[in-house]
C-alpha cells in the first residue's frame, strides 16, 4: 500500500464526509428505531455503508 500525504484541506473535506456519514446513519436508526420509517434498514454490512457514496457526491444528508 503507498504512502499518501494529504494537505491539511482534503483532511478537513475527508472529516467533514465522514462526520455526514455517521449522522445520516444515525438519524435512520433513530428515525427506523421510533416508526418514522417503515420496512427494513440496512445501515451497513461490516465496514460498507452504501449510502455513503451519495453522501459523498453530494447528496443532502
Amino acid at each position: 500500500m503507498a504512502n499518501v500525504q494529504l494537505t491539511s484541506e482534503q483532511l478537513v473535506k475527508a472529516y467533514r464526509s465522514v462526520c455526514s456519514i455517521r449522522k445520516f446513519g444515525e438519524r435512520v436508526h433513530k428515525e427506523f428505531t421510533i416508526g418514522q420509517i417503515r420496512g427494513f434498514v440496512h445501515l451497513y454490512a461490516s465496514t460498507h455503508r452504501g449510502h455513503c457514496h451519495s453522501i459523498e457526491e453530494g447528496a443532502e444528508s
